[in-house]
C-alpha cells in the first residue's frame, strides 16, 4: 500500500514529521496517511516535496500540471502530481478570498509495484478536484483535517496506453526516442553520483509519453531508479545544479541542495530525466557546454547534444522502438530476474541472447549455433542464480526445442546439455529425457504460445512423414492429458493452430463415431476447434465435410459446435450455422430435416437456422413455418421455444395484413404459454411505434391472442385510451382512461416518443391543461431506463411550451406544467410516493430544460397575468429568472429581436 501526502495553501495543516496538526494557514501540508514513511532526507522534503514550478497565467507557457518520481531510498518513492491553482475570488466560509498563487501538490509514498507512468491521469489522484474551499477548516476552530487513507500500490486506470505511445513514436520521433533510452541505459549504469541528467524539450504532456515510452522498455523495477519530472521551470546553465541536483554529505548524511566546495559532498541527481517547457523562458537559452552535467533533446528539431548514435543502433533500441513482443516479454519475464550491478551494464548485449531464447525459438532467422552462444551467455551472466529465470528459460527453450531437434542431434545434444544443467538446477531431468520422443507433446503443452511453431512443424512432417507415420504420431498425441490442456488453450488459439490440431486429431481418430462420442475429452476438444474454426469459412468446411461422412458426428457437433457459440457472440454462431446451409445447399428444409433425425437435437439450432436464412434473404417465406412446425412436432419444445423464430418473423415481415396470418399460426404451434407472452409482448412492442393504422382483424387477432393468454395488450390498450383522451371535452374521464392504462403498468418501447400515442397524449395535455394529467402522462410513457425517461419527459415539456409559445394561455400552462412537479400532495395510483417523487424531479429538470430551449422575455409577465396562487407565481417567476439569467450575454439580449 502507498502512503499519501497533499501539499497546498490551508488552515490548519499537518507536520510531515509527526501528523500533528498545526495551527496555521497558508503553504503547508494539509494532511498526509498516518503510516507515512519518516525517512525522508529532509532537504527533499522541504524542496522537491513542496516546490512550487515557476508558472503562472500570465507566463508564456501558462497554467501547467505535471508529475515527478523522486528515490527515497530503502525502495521507497515518491510519485507527485503538482496542479496549479487559478484565482477564482472564491471565498472561505469565513468570509475571507483565497488568496492568489496557490497551488496543490499530491504525493504518493511507498514502494509501488507498477510502472510511474500507469499512474499519469489516474483517478488516484483526485486532490486538485476538491473545492479550495475544502482546505480550510474555518467553523470550527478545533476542527482538524482527516487523515488520508492508504492507496493501492498498482493501478490500472491511468490515461497512457501502449497505442497512445506507439502513436507518439511514430510520428518522426523513434530516432530521437533510441538516442534518448540509450542515454538513459547508459547513466542507469553508471554510479549514481555520476550520472547526467536528460532534459527534454518538451511540453510536459509530451514528456509523460517520452517518459512512458522508456519506462515500458524497461522492468518495472529498474523503471523505478529512472526518476523524473515532467516539468523544471527555471533551468539556466547557472543554476542547473540546485534545480537538477542536492548534495549529500558522506560523513554527516546532511543534504542541501547546492555545492558548498566541500570535498565530502557527492552529487545526487533529483531527477535522471527532467522537462522543460518550450515557452518557459526562463530556459529558453539553455545550452550544453562541456562541463554540463545534462544533456538536452530538443524535440523542436529532433535533436540531440549526446552522441549515441553508435548505442542506439542495436537491437534493443530498435525493437523498443517499435515495442514489439520481443520488448514486451523482455522486460516482463527476462529483466527481472537478471541480478543488478554488472549483469546491466550491457542491457542490449542481453537482450540479444533474450530474443533467441525467449522469444519465438522456431523463428527461421535463429541458428542453432547462435542459439547455444546465446544460453551458454546467460548461463554465464548469473541467470541460474534465480530459480524464476531458470524456470523461464527451461520452459520457453523445451517449448521451441522442436525446430532444433534434427541439428541437435547431429552436434551430439549440444542444446539439450545447456538445458539439462537447467534442469538439474530445478530437478526435471526426467522431462529432458522425455522431450526427445515427445516434441509435439511439448508443443501441445505450450499452446497457445507455441502456435506458430506447432503449425510450422506440422507442416514440415506432414511432407516428410508416411501417411502411416503421420497417423500413429498423431494418435499418441491425444491422451486424456493432453487433451484437457489443449482444451484450456483453445479458446485463445488462432484459426491456423486449431486447423492443425482439428487435423491431427482426424489424423489420428478418423471418422469414428465410436472413438470421438465415446470420449467426453475428445468431443469437448473437437466441438472447441471447430469454434475455433469458425471465421475461417474454408476450413471449416472442410471440417465439416469430414464431419457430414457420419450422419450421428455431423448432428452431434452441429448441435453441440451451435450451443457452444451462444455465449461468443451473435455473428460466431452465424458464421457457423450458414457454414452448415452451405454445406447443404443453402437448403434449410433439407438441413432441418437431417438434424431432427439425432435423437440429441434441440430446436434452438432449427430456430436459428431458420432465422439466419430468413435474415440472409430479407424476406420471410411461409415453407419456413412449415419447416418449424414439423421439427417442432419431432423435436418437442423445451422452455424457450420459439421466442428466436417468431422475433425474426414479426421483424421482417412489413405487410401489416400478413401479421393476423402469423398470429393464427403461432397461437396453434403448441409452444409454451409463457414463451407465448414473451412473443406477445415483443409483437405489441414493434407495433406500438408503427406509425400504419390498424387493421380490424389485426386488432381482433391481437385480442383473440391476449384473451387465451390473459395478458394486456400494449397496442389493444393504447388504441382505447387514444380514443377516449381524443373524444372527450373534460379531464375527468380522460385521467379515469389514464389511471386504467397506469394500473396495467406497460413497460414502454424505445422509440415510443414519435408513436401515435405520444402524440396523442401532448394534444391532449394541452387541450386540459391540467396539472395531474401532466404527471399521468409521464407515467404513461414511463419505463425501465430513468435516462429514457428523462428524454421523454424533455420532448413531452418542449413539444407542449414550443406549441403554445403564442398563445395567450401560455402562462396558465406553465404554471400547471410547474405544479406537476411542485405539488407534493399529487399522487399516482399503483406506484408508490417515492417514485412519484423521483419522477416529479426528472420532470421539473425536464422542464427548465424545456424553458431555456424556448424562453422569451414575455414569459414572467404572462405568468404574472395567469388566474392562480401568487405564491405559485412567485415561484414560477423565480425559476424564469435564473433561466433569463443563464441565456447571457449579447446572444440572449438580441434573441427574439
Amino acid at each position: 500500500m502507498l502512503e499519501q501526502l497533499i501539499y497546498t495553501r490551508c488552515s490548519p495543516c499537518r507536520s510531515l514529521e509527526n501528523g500533528q496538526v498545526i495551527r496555521k494557514e497558508g503553504l503547508g501540508f494539509y494532511s498526509l496517511s498516518p503510516g507515512l514513511v519518516s525517512d525522508i532526507p529532509e532537504r527533499i522534503k522541504l524542496d522537491r516535496l513542496i516546490r512550487k514550478q515557476n508558472c503562472s497565467k500570465t507566463r508564456t507557457a501558462g497554467y501547467v500540471c505535471s508529475y515527478s518520481l523522486l528515490q527515497l531510498g530503502g525502495g521507497n518513492s515518491a510519485l507527485t502530481y503538482e496542479v496549479p491553482r487559478e484565482n477564482t475570488g472564491e471565498k472561505r466560509l469565513n468570509g475571507n478570498l483565497i488568496r492568489t498563487g496557490n497551488y496543490i501538490k499530491q504525493t504518493l509514498v511507498g514502494k509501488i509495484d507498477d510502472y510511474p507512468y500507469k499512474w499519469f491521469g489516474s483517478a488516484v489522484f483526485d486532490a486538485h478536484l476538491h473545492p479550495q474551499q475544502d482546505y480550510y477548516h474555518d467553523l470550527d476552530p478545533k476542527s482538524e483535517p482527516p487523515l488520508l487513507p492508504q492507496l493501492p500500490a498498482s493501478v490500472g486506470d491511468g490515461y497512457i496506453t501502449d497505442k497512445m505511445i506507439d502513436e507518439f513514436l511514430s510520428d518522426g520521433r523513434k530516432a530521437l526516442f533510441k538516442q534518448m533510452l540509450a542515454f538513459v541505459c547508459l547513466q542507469l549504469s553508471a554510479p549514481v553520483g555520476e550520472r547526467r541528467v536528460l532534459l527534454i524539450k518538451d511540453t510536459p504532456e509530451h514528456t509523460e509519453l517520452w517518459v512512458a515510452a522508456i519506462e515500458r522498455s524497461l522492468s518495472k523495477d529498474i523503471a523505478l531508479k529512472v526518476s523524473f519530472d515532467t516539468n523544471i521551470s527555471g533551468i539556466t546553465g547557472n543554476n542547473s545544479n540546485g534545480e537538477l541536483f542536492y548534495y549529500v554529505n558522506n560523513k554527516t548524511g546532511a543534504v542541501c541542495s547546492y555545492d558548498s566546495r566541500i570535498n565530502t559532498l557527492e552529487r545526487l541527481p533529483y531527477a535522471m530525466i527532467a522537462g522543460i517547457h518550450p515557452k518557459d523562458t526562463m530556459s529558453a537559452n539553455i545550452r550544453k557546454t562541456p562541463i554540463s552535467n545534462y544533456e538536452i533533446a530538443d524535440t523542436a528539431n529532433m535533436s540531440f547534444t549526446a552522441d549515441m548514435s553508435a548505442d542506439a543502433g542495436r537491437a534493443y533500441f530498435a525493437h523498443a522502438a517499435e515495442h514489439d513482443d520481443y520488448i514486451s516479454e523482455f522486460c516482463e519475464a527476462f529483466l527481472p530476474y537478471i541480478p543488478e550491478g554488472d549483469g546491466l551494464t550491457d542491457i542490449a548485449g542481453l537482450f540479444d541472447a533474450y530474443a533467441l531464447l525467449m522469444t519465438d525459438l522456431c523463428a527461421a532467422n535463429k541458428s542453432y549455433n547462435a542459439l547455444c552462444t546465446a544460453l551458454r551467455l546467460v548461463l554465464k551472466n548469473g541467470a541460474p542464480g534465480s530459480v524464476q529465470l531458470c524456470r523461464r528459460l527451461f520452459e520457453t527453450g523445451l517449448a521451441g526445442y522442436g525446430v532444433y531437434f534434427t541439428a541437435d542431434e547431429e552436434n551430439g545434444y549440444a542444446l539439450l546439455s545447456l538445458y539439462s544443467s537447467l534442469a538439474d538446477t530445478l530437478g526435471e531431468k526426467g522431462r529432458i529425457t522425455e522431450k526427445i520422443a515427445d516434441r509435439y507433446i511439448s508443443l501441445i503443452d505450450s499452446l497457445p504460445g507455441s502456435s506458430k511453431a506447432l503449425c510450422r512443424s506440422w507442416e514440415v512432417f506432414g511432407k516428410t512423414g508416411s501417411e502411416e507415420l503421420t497417423k500413429s504420431v498423431a494418435y499418441m498425441l491425444f491422451d486424456e492429458q493432453s487433451v484437457e490442456k489443449c482444451i484450456q488453450a483453445a479458446p485463445s488459439l488462432d484459426a491456423a493452430a486449431a486447423k492443425v490440431l482439428f487435423d491431427m486429431l482426424f489424423a489420428g481418430r478418423g471418422a469414428d463415431s465410436q472413438a470421438l462420442l465415446s470420449d467426453e475429452g475428445l468431443c469437448t476438444l473437437t466441438v472447441y476447434l471447430l469454434c475455433g474454426c469458425v471465421a475461417d469459412r474454408e476450413r471449416i468446411a472442410a471440417g465439416l465435410r469430414v464431419l457430414s461422412q457420419n450422419d450421428e458426428l455431423f448432428c452431434f457437433f452441429a448441435y453441440y459446435t451451435a450451443r457452444h457459440l451462444e455465449g461468443a457472440g451473435d455473428r460466431s454462431r452465424q458464421e457457423w450455422i450458414e457454414a452448415l446451409l452451405e454445406l447443404s445447399g443453402n437448403d434449410p428444409e433439407a438441413l432441418c430435416s437431417r438434424l431432427c433425425q439425432s435423437p440429441d437435437m434441440g430446436m434452438e439450432l432449427i430456430e436459428g437456422i431458420l432465422c439466419v436464412y430468413a435474415k440472409g434473404c430479407g424476406r420471410f417465406e411461409d415453407r419456413l413455418h412449415k419447416i418449424f412446425e414439423l421439427s417442432l412436432a419431432r423435436l418437442g419444445a423445451a422452455d424457450d421455444t420459439g421466442l428466436e423464430f417468431y422475433r425474426c418473423c414479426f421483424e421482417l415481415i412489413e405487410d401489416m395484413s400478413l401479421i393476423p396470418r402469423m398470429i393464427s399460426k403461432a397461437m396453434r404451434a403448441g409452444i409454451d404459454e409463457d414463451m407465448q407472452r414473451r412473443i406477445y409482448i415483443y409483437l405489441n412492442k414493434r407495433l406500438f411505434v408503427r406509425k400504419e393504422p390498424m387493421t380490424q382483424e389485426l386488432l381482433s387477432g391481437l385480442e383473440a391472442w391476449s384473451e387465451r393468454l390473459c395478458i394486456s395488450s400494449l397496442v389493444l390498450e393504447k388504441e382505447l385510451f387514444v380514443n377516449a383522451i381524443e373524444t372527450v371535452n373534460s379531464v375527468t374521464p380522460a385521467l379515469g382512461a389514464a389511471e386504467r392504462f397506469i394500473r396495467i403498468g406497460f413497460d414502454m418501447p424505445q422509440g415510443y416518443t414519435k408513436s401515435v400515442m405520444f402524440g396523442a397524449v401532448c394534444e391532449a395535455a394541452g387541450r386540459f391543461n391540467d396539472r395531474r394529467f401532466y404527471l399521468y402522462s409521464m407515467f404513461l410513457l414511463d419505463t425501465e431506463l430513468d435516462e429514457a425517461l428523462k428524454d421523454t419527459a424533455f420532448a413531452f415539456a418542449d413539444t407542449l411550451i414550443r406549441e403554445n409559445i403564442k398563445s395567450k394561455h401560455l402562462g396558465s400552462l406553465l404554471l400547471e406544467l410547474w405544479a406537476a412537479f411542485a405539488d407534493e400532495e399529487l399522487t399516482v395510483p399503483a406506484y408508490e410516493p417515492e417514485r412519484v417523487s423521483q419522477v416529479r424531479q426528472i420532470m421539473k429538470e425536464a422542464f427548465e430544460a424545456a424553458l431555456k430551449n424556448s424562453y422569451r422575455s414575455s414569459m414572467p409577465d404572462q405568468v404574472k397575468k395567469a388566474a392562480a396562487p401568487d405564491e405559485d407565481k412567485k415561484a414560477l417567476i423565480k425559476m424564469l429568472a435564473g433561466i433569463s439569467g443563464s441565456k447571457g450575454g449579447i446572444k440572449g439580449i438580441f434573441r427574439h429581436k
